[in-house]
């Protein structure tokens, strides 16, 4: 689907559109306030270009009409976590079997008209959108949540560095998503009736040569990774590779074998990334970490350590929802007084052009000596 085709799709739904255009080349981003300000394409080439990020269309067309999940995609959205668990906002108050029947993804935070303060006339270099959201947890307890997304095109960090210009093919696309969350309650957020995140997710169209490369703290503690979300056993050796030494792993991002990664705040470092080697496409999140705060469990279970979650995920489908992958990242625990307010920053840089280049460009962001030639 072309990035035009995505934004004709939206319109006929009757959907709000918003259009950030790079002044410097053909990058475009394609931004849907009324599906809660996600972004739902990005594009390197323009209009007419491959919109990269995965779009469901029934589900667009039949907006809020699935009392469980409204699977719409997008190549950006903000959800609450955590996910499950006694804290899960994905499970209704009272829930003791944390299973599929159970769940539910609530509207207001995955399909709420949000009000644009910014740009006017649907198209410009950055967009601001708001909204209040009502949540409410497995254990009862009610969030009033202010929400506001910002989103700002970037230059590409690298302009001056060198890197890209050995190759003036290499094509660039980067923005600045910022959301914030305000406690809009008279009630302060408490650890013992749960804590919320903001949790960041991009569904991506995935291809038969598409990995996830993410570094990793060598001198953390801990499992590396998490691997057991949909089997004990574990994710072969084949479609998940730990560099010990070389301090990354490489997640299969295939859509073949439904799986799912996690790394905790000792062991995630403040980027992940994903390249498609068929569409010589490189793209790479940024983010913070605070390692000395709490972060949100979303395990579907009753939990023994609530606050013992993941910084950063990755998910693989295996084809029966969509031929897609996600990269997630999550801010810490939010205990938010009212009208309290806490922003968490995500910069993503897309880099399409001959794989050699996004080779040496991928080495320098993630601050690692990937072994290419092993992939």
């Amino acid at each position: 689907m072309t990035f035009e085709e995505t934004r004709k799709l939206l319109e006929s739904a009757g959907l709000e559109t918003i259009t950030l255009r790079s002044a410097k080349g053909a990058g475009c981003i394609l931004i849907a306030p009324d599906l809660s300000a996600r972004i739902m394409a990005v594009s390197m080439n323009g209009e007419k270009g491959e919109n990269f990020g995965f779009v469901k269309p029934e589900a667009i067309a039949n907006r809020g009409k699935d009392p469980q999940f409204n699977a719409y995609g997008g190549a950006l959205r903000w959800w609450v976590g955590p996910e499950g668990g006694q804290y899960g906002v994905a499970f209704p108050p009272g829930t003791r079997n944390f299973d599929l029947d159970s769940w539910y993804i609530s509207e207001e935070y995955n399909g709420k008209s949000f009000a644009v303060a910014y740009p006017r006339q649907g198209a410009g270099t950055s967009a601001l959108m708001g909204a209040d959201c009502s949540i409410e947890n497995a254990s009862g307890t009610r969030f009033h949540i202010g929400t506001t997304i910002r989103v700002s095109l970037l230059e590409n960090p690298l302009e001056q560095s060198g890197v890209r210009g050995k190759n003036r093919r290499v094509k660039h696309l980067g923005y600045l998503c910022e959301t914030t969350f305000e406690n809009i309650s008279a009630v302060p957020m408490r650890k013992e009736t749960g804590l919320v995140s903001i949790w960041l997710l991009g569904m991506y169209v995935a291809g038969p040569r598409t990995f996830v490369i993410a570094p990793f703290e060598r001198k953390g503690t801990g499992t590396i990774v998490t691997d057991t979300y949909f089997s004990a056993d574990g994710i072969g050796g084949d479609r998940l590779m730990i560099r010990e030494r070389g301090g990354y792993l490489v997640f299969r991002a295939d859509a073949k074998e439904r799986s799912k990664i996690g790394l905790s705040r000792s062991r995630a470092s403040n980027t992940i990334a994903s390249i498609d080697l068929s569409r010589n496409l490189f793209t790479v999140w940024q983010f913070p970490i605070r390692r000395r705060m709490p972060y949100v469990n979303s395990l579907w279970e009753h939990q023994k350590r609530p606050y013992a979650g993941d910084v950063t995920n990755s998910y693989n489908d295996d084809g029966n929802f969509g031929n897609l992958y996600e990269l997630e990242c999550s801010s810490h625990a939010l205990a938010l007084a009212p009208h309290e307010r806490f922003c968490f920053p995500l910069e993503i840089h897309h880099y399409s052009g001959p794989q050699e280049a996004l080779f040496r460009i991928a080495d320098r962001l993630l601050g690692r000596k990937i072994a290419w030639g092993k992939l």
